[in-house]
């Protein structure tokens, strides 16, 4: 039949040899064309592989269907074939358009300290199926539709996501490929998701970032020692800071969670500067980054004004929120420049 290059300049909208060239090697890359064609080293043909075979079969982008590949050969096959599917489609998250914030801790639920968005997907596939198989939401028709509202979730997405997998369980049968374990009772540890993320790696290399290794030394600096994993600062701040120490916890009050593991956070002023400390009730074996210094950083990429009022000749009290309005509990220690703010349990 000739080079794909040959073939394609037939077309009525023909693509450029350079685009051609490029989306040859991308399939080499991946594993679905040899370097060779016909026994011959060939840059711009190559033969079709049995990846290629399969690839070619499944009604997905070819890294998604390496991605599956992948899997297959990890011991995770359910676990990529349901985030192929929902990669192929729209997402089932939903973004609300006067709630961003609240869309977006919602997401980080249910990436349950994973920082990833894939495997948020997956956990919420795996919620809805066993819920599903539970009889959960037999007992309403809008009890399903509630769900879904409540934990920011599409149901025609997971519906969708639900009709690709069984779709795609089909035609990798036809390889002898089966999709048999039962992801609703299927619990996965520490390995299992390192796992996974390994493989999410392999699948998309080299669509994706590594994180660079920063100075400890100025970090330390920039934090005045503080643990930058748990806390974010603010700067720009008017003089006799902790005057404001009410108006700033009320900036950050919905990134405290009276649930999971912090207890509150603690304001450390240094100047011009303050200082947002998150703290959880124990110390884990890794540090990682807290969801609430997530739910922080984000409010600065959705550049909400974080904006304090400042006023003269105005009572002091007026300058803060009484806990009656904020639920919350706010014991401030002037003396020391340290003021903490508790939220308060529901009974």
């Amino acid at each position: 039949m000739g080079e794909p290059t040959q073939i394609l300049s037939l077309a009525l909208q023909p693509p450029s040899k350079v685009d051609v060239e490029k989306a040859v090697t991308n399939l080499k890359e991946l594993g679905a064309l040899t370097v060779t064609c016909g026994g011959v080293v060939n840059p711009a043909d190559g033969d079709l592989t049995f990846v290629g075979s399969l690839l070619e079969a499944l009604p997905i982008s070819a890294r998604l269907g390496r991605l599956i590949l992948l899997g297959h050969v990890f011991d995770c096959l359910e676990e990529t074939v349901v985030i192929a599917a929902a990669l192929s489609q729209r997402s089932i998250f939903t973004g609300l358009f006067n709630n961003e914030m609240k869309a977006y801790r919602s997401k980080i639920g249910w990436m349950e300290r994973t920082s990833s968005d894939c495997i948020a997907v997956l956990f919420a596939y795996k919620e809805w199926i066993r819920l599903q198989k539970v009889g959960y939401f037999s007992t309403s028709k809008r009890k399903e539709a509630s769900w879904c509202s409540d934990n920011m979730l599409h149901l025609n997405g997971l519906k969708g996501v639900a009709d690709t997998v069984r779709d795609l369980s089909t035609r990798l049968a036809r390889f002898r490929i089966q999709v048999q374990r039962d992801l609703a009772n299927t619990e996965m540890n520490k390995t299992d998701i390192l796992i996974l993320k390994v493989v999410l790696c392999g699948a998309f290399y080299p669509n994706y970032f590594r994180w660079g290794v920063g100075d400890e030394e100025v970090n330390r600096r920039l934090f005045c020692g503080h643990n930058h994993c748990t806390t974010v600062m603010l700067a720009g701040l008017p003089a006799n800071g902790p005057k404001y120490a009410g108006d700033i916890c009320t900036m950050f009050s919905d990134c405290v969670e009276p649930r999971a593991d912090l207890r509150g956070k603690a304001l450390h002023f240094d100047g011009s500067k303050v200082f947002v400390e998150f703290e959880q009730k124990k110390q884990r074996g890794r540090q990682a980054v807290l969801d609430s210094v997530l739910i922080a950083l984000k409010k600065r990429q959705m550049r909400e004004p974080l904006a304090l009022y400042i006023a003269e000749n105005i009572p002091e009290t007026l300058k803060f929120r009484p806990p009656e309005e904020t639920g919350e509990e706010v014991r401030e220690d002037f003396s020391s420049d340290v003021a903490e703010i508790k939220p308060v349990r529901e009974k």
